[in-house]
């Protein structure tokens, strides 16, 4: 004797399979030699055409049912006649989901770090710029004879030795005009106020 144990293939067991699975669930048979969706989670699949039924394979590959794609792939559950076979399904969109997600974390990060580095590159730019345009200021008023404030300078070693040597530059000019003008208003051999000085006095 012999005991013969089975269960229904129908959509119930399709359905609890995608419950368990997460994805849809189609039995693909053969009968007369030419397969038919016998039983599915998908109901565009119950008025499929035979084409789907005979391309689908054991390796992945994108099927479209009713204008809409899926990943699909099948394996035999039984080769004698009829054949049996189960093929498992899951939409595209669901599938590229995960990658989209992941598609706009990347343009959220590349967006603040672009954002981060512009932010960055301004305030450099303007805290650089700011000694270089206290230096362009004393040499303006160097140009205009006012020798009496020094020029102070931030932001670096080399800003602070330019300022330096600024500073001692306009003290250099300072000191040869003074120079300059009490030759032109004293004379040379006394040292006694000359008629120029005396001119300017009165």
């Amino acid at each position: 004797g012999h005991v013969a144990l089975g269960f229904v293939v129908d959509s119930r067991l399709a359905e609890e399979l995608r419950k368990r699975l997460g994805v849809h669930v189609a039995f693909r048979t053969g009968i007369d030699g030419v397969p038919r969706v016998a039983a599915g989670t998908l109901d565009a699949m119950q008025s499929v055409d035979v084409s789907f039924a005979t391309t689908l394979r054991s390796s992945p590959e994108v099927v479209e049912i009713k204008g809409k794609e899926y990943l699909a792939t099948a394996t035999h559950l039984s080769r004698s006649e009829p054949a049996l076979d189960i093929a498992l399904l899951k939409p595209m969109e669901e599938v590229t989901a995960p990658y989209r997600q992941l598609a706009w974390n990347l343009v959220i990060i590349i967006g603040v770090t672009l954002a981060t580095a512009v932010i960055a590159g301004v305030y450099l730019g303007r805290s650089a710029a700011q000694p270089v345009q206290r230096l362009a200021a004393g040499a303006a008023r160097v140009a205009a004879g006012d020798y009496s404030q020094r020029v102070e300078a931030s932001g670096g070693r080399e800003l602070a030795h330019l300022a330096d040597s600024f500073n001692s530059m306009q003290s250099g000019i300072a000191e040869r005009e003074t120079e300059l003008l009490h030759v032109a208003r004293h004379d040379a051999a006394t040292g006694l106020p000359n008629r120029t000085q005396l001119e300017e006095w009165l």
